[in-house]
């Protein structure tokens, strides 16, 4: 059987496209402490850890690069965990986050709004989306504690 889905975004609500919104401005704040954190812990100077972490194309290159670094830098067993542990976290945050972002949302045979990633419908409501935000918010602000050193 073959699903009718409706194409088009006029059946979101404004309140729909503003949580998803805020989760793509919280989520480039991430990508950016990511960047921060590779150049903190490189100890160079602006311009010159920015570029350096700017070359580091993927999300995954950043916390594999921030994680060794910071085990080069701190080179304490207590720190790292929770650094490790933290990065574990921001791993699950961009996985929920490709789900919003790249999935599909649209419109049921019976007037539904749906999410759609991976085969797998999701979750389109509005507290859900609002709790992925704080999440993400909360680890914008531990990734940048931990990480002045």
């Amino acid at each position: 059987m073959v699903q009718q889905i409706e194409l088009g975004d006029d059946f979101l609500s404004e309140e729909t496209f503003a949580a998803v919104g805020r989760l793509t401005i919280a989520f480039g704040q991430l990508d950016y402490i990511l960047q921060i954190t590779v150049k903190r812990l490189l100890q160079k100077s602006f311009g010159e850890g920015m570029a350096q972490a700017e070359r580091l194309e993927t999300i995954n290159a950043l916390k594999g690069r921030s994680t060794e670094l910071f085990g080069l830098r701190v080179m304490d067993q207590a720190s790292e965990a929770k650094f490790d542990k933290l990065i574990e976290k921001i791993s699950g945050l961009y996985k929920k986050r490709q789900s919003v972002i790249h999935g599909f949302w649209g419109k049921d045979n019976q007037g539904q709004v749906v999410r759609i990633w991976k085969r797998k419908f999701q979750s389109t409501n509005l507290n859900d989306l609002g709790h992925l935000y704080e999440a993400v918010k909360q680890a914008v602000r531990e990734l940048d504690t931990i990480t002045r050193l």
